[in-house]
Parts: C-alpha cells; sequence; structure tokens
C-alpha cells in the first residue's frame, strides 16, 4: 500500500497541471490557444487582431471568436487600469462573436463552443430584459437584435420580440414587418413539426405576446389581441398568463 500511494504522489508530481482558462475547442491556432491558457489575455486578442488583417487568414472565424472570449475575460478584470482599458469589453465579445458567428457558415466551430456562446446571449439577454422591463422599448429592440446576432440562423421568437418592442416605441411599420416575417416562420416550423425554443429567451418570448396584446386592447384592437394570444396559446400551451388573457379577450369578445 505505501508502494502504491509513494508512487501515485510521484506521478502528480509530475502530471501538467489542468489549464484554468479553455481554450477555443476544435481550434487550430495554436499560439493563440496557449496565451489564452496562460491568461495572457491581452497579447492573446492583439495577436488575434492581427490574424484578421492577414490575406490568408481573413475568411477564417477562429481568430474572431479568441477576440471576443478574451474581451470577455478583460471586462472581469479585478486590475482598475484594465478595467479602464476594457470598459467596452462586453459589448467587444458580442461585436466579435457576431463576427465569428457569420464567417462560421459551415458550423466548424460554433456548436463546439456553444458554452462560450450561451454565456454571451445570457449577458445579453438580461440587458434587454431590463430595458424592455423599464419600458425602454427602442433600445430593448437594438439588444433583442444582437441576441439574434448570436444565433446562427433567426430566431422567430426574438423577432416577434422585437416587433413588438417596434409597436410599443411607436414603430409600426418596423412592428409590422417584424411581426408578419416572425409569423411567417413560425407556420413553416409549425409545419414542419420543427419549432425551436431558447430556454435562454424564452421568458421574453412569453412576455412579447403578453405585452403585443396588451398593446392591440389599448387600441381598441380586440380580435388582433386574441389573434396574436392564440398564436401564443400554440406555441406555449402550457402558459397560465397566456392563457388567462385569452380568457380575458375572447370573454370580451362574447360581450361585445
Amino acid at each position: 500500500m505505501k508502494i502504491v500511494i509513494a508512487f501515485t504522489i510521484i506521478a502528480l508530481s509530475f502530471a501538467k497541471p489542468l489549464s484554468v482558462n479553455a481554450q477555443v475547442i476544435g481550434g487550430e491556432y495554436d499560439k493563440l490557444a496557449k496565451l489564452y491558457e496562460e491568461g495572457k489575455f491581452e497579447s492573446c486578442l492583439l495577436k488575434a487582431d492581427n490574424y484578421t488583417y492577414k490575406e490568408e487568414n481573413a475568411r477564417d472565424a477562429e481568430p474572431y471568436l479568441y477576440m471576443a472570449m478574451c474581451f470577455l475575460e478583460l471586462s472581469k478584470s479585478g486590475d482598475p487600469d484594465i478595467q479602464a482599458d476594457y470598459a467596452n469589453g462586453v459589448k467587444e465579445a458580442v461585436k466579435n462573436a457576431q463576427k465569428f458567428v457569420k464567417k462560421d457558415k459551415e458550423d466548424l466551430l460554433y456548436t463546439k463552443n456553444l458554452d462560450f456562446i450561451k454565456q454571451l446571449k445570457q449577458i445579453v439577454y438580461d440587458d434587454t430584459k431590463k430595458l424592455f422591463d423599464s419600458k425602454n422599448y427602442s433600445k430593448a429592440a437594438v439588444s433583442a437584435k444582437s441576441y439574434n446576432g448570436l444565433n446562427r440562423t433567426e430566431d422567430p421568437f426574438v423577432l416577434h420580440f422585437i416587433g413588438t418592442c417596434y409597436f410599443l416605441s411607436n414603430n409600426l411599420s418596423g412592428g409590422l414587418k417584424a411581426n408578419e416575417d416572425a409569423k411567417i416562420a413560425f407556420k413553416a416550423q409549425q409545419k414542419s413539426k420543427s419549432i425551436k425554443y431558447d430556454k435562454i429567451f424564452n421568458p421574453l418570448a412569453v412576455d412579447s405576446f403578453l405585452k403585443l396584446s396588451e398593446y392591440y386592447i389599448g387600441q381598441d384592437n380586440i380580435k388582433s389581441a386574441q389573434a396574436e394570444l392564440q398564436l401564443g396559446k400554440e406555441l406555449f400551451p402550457d402558459n397560465g398568463y397566456i392563457t388567462m388573457q385569452l380568457k380575458m379577450v375572447e370573454t370580451s369578445l362574447t360581450k361585445h
């Protein structure tokens, strides 16, 4: 037993320490991976940025992903000087992640690195919800567009939410366009039985149907409010708030 324990201790003493910072999964840029693993985020960021200007690397998505990851890490630094230099680190992380998504057309890295994308989506979602709850609907729409930019394909639930924000900020033409596009996408998904729900965005997706129905009620357009809630009921059949509001609207129609 003593021999086994002694051997284990020796083996552990020579083992390579686990990296705290996980590099891009499935990546091919070893120099960037090493810098990131060593926590040299600023150096990694600058090197990744340089790659994007080289003709032979211009079409690659990976450098943009590293830039996004580095910006996010630098934004979390406890160093006041770094905090000052990267005050817009989160915004830059999202912007570069969106560029990454656009360039990763064949999904060579997106799905493999979905955990990082979800981190950013949660940050953008929290900002969008805060703006929406404070009734800053025009900025909430912009934030939601940023969220959709982190998806490989446009999410009709997010698009519907954007349309609702447009209506609530009196951008009627924008609201009608986004709402109609969302409904076309919903019908296509329903027909093919391929409705995709984003767990992060679901709460605001539900709020979108509730708020838009309230908007129509305020416009004395009860039938449009009913249509929105009926669609919401089809998409979220177990949601009690949509069910309750639909019953209230249908009761109001019956009385009229």
